[in-house]
């Protein structure tokens, strides 16, 4: 073998060989279980296996757990797959201490956020930077133009939960995290409220991270307005509109400051939703 070493013996490894394959990422293992049952055949006693990031999608991983592999290293980098640790051949290399330390520092993180609307763009780069750091250090927030396949105006918990997740769902390419926000109103009673739901899409595990914001009072005259107008022809799409048609100082996505608690913006609803969103994340992956 020109430029390495050969260690086959007619076509054979030498007895007591312990092989072990590196790889950066597993999904379904199809590969390295190829690579197994090959070196066996070669006379390998034993074959272990090292990947950085285990993916296993589809509970992929119980079909190398019965393979024979003598151990399978992995990071807990994808933290939600930590349950393996210990299973069958499985052993889980911690490395949440550096991901924790060197946080602020992960300019490989990418978010996207499935909306081109500037107010949930600037809430969202306003958390990353409470929560990452400067925002130089992470300069990965990009939005895209994505339907919610949902009412203009959702009025159900439902309806707003999908909203977000069909926003979430919506960008193909490869990105680290997707962001899917979307705002509606809920009847308690007599009275109105918008609330947000923000999800965090986690590309690599698969994993869904839901939050909501804070509770915002809508004056019953509004919906009153909302309704009655609408009933024939669809005058206004969001009851943002006839807030902003009221109060033009108001903008028809931004009109919270009214009504809110401490009169905070929606970027500051956002924000503090995001953050609390993502912290959670932490403690659960890690």
């Amino acid at each position: 073998m020109p430029g390495g070493f050969d260690f086959l013996q007619d076509g054979k490894l030498p007895s007591n060989t312990h092989c072990v394959l590196i790889d950066d990422i597993v999904n379904s293992g199809g590969t390295l279980c190829e690579a197994f049952h090959e070196l066996k055949s070669m006379g390998a006693q034993k074959v272990s296996a090292y990947v950085t990031h285990g993916m296993f999608p589809n509970a992929s991983y119980t079909k190398i757990m019965n393979v024979g592999f003598e151990r399978f290293w992995f990071t807990n980098s994808i933290g939600s797959r930590n349950f393996l640790n210990g299973s069958g051949p499985f052993r889980v290399i911690d490395i949440s201490s550096l991901y924790l330390e060197n946080r602020n520092n992960n300019f490989y993180y990418s978010y996207f956020i499935g909306s081109e609307s500037a107010v949930k763009l600037k809430g969202t780069t306003q958390a990353l930077i409470e929560y990452r750091g400067e925002e130089s250090r992470f300069k990965m927030v990009q939005s895209y133009k994505c339907s919610s396949s949902v009412d203009d105006q959702p009025l159900s918990y439902q309806e707003i939960y999908n909203g977000a997740v069909n926003r979430a769902n919506g960008y193909k390419n490869t990105s680290t995290y997707t962001i899917g926000i979307e705002n509606g109103i809920i009847q308690e009673g007599d009275l109105y409220y918008d609330i947000g739901c923000i999800v965090l899409l986690d590309r690599y595990s698969g994993e869904l991270f839901v939050n909501w914001t804070e509770k915002v009072p809508v004056p019953t005259s509004f919906m009153t307005t909302f309704f009655n107008e609408n009933k024939v022809v669809r005058k206004y799409k969001t009851v943002g509109q006839v807030i902003h048609n009221d109060v033009p100082t108001l903008p028809s996505d931004n009109w919270h400051s009214l009504t809110s608690r401490n009169n905070v913006d929606r970027v500051h609803l956002i924000k503090e939703c995001l953050v609390k969103l993502l912290h959670e994340k932490d403690k659960f992956l890690y």
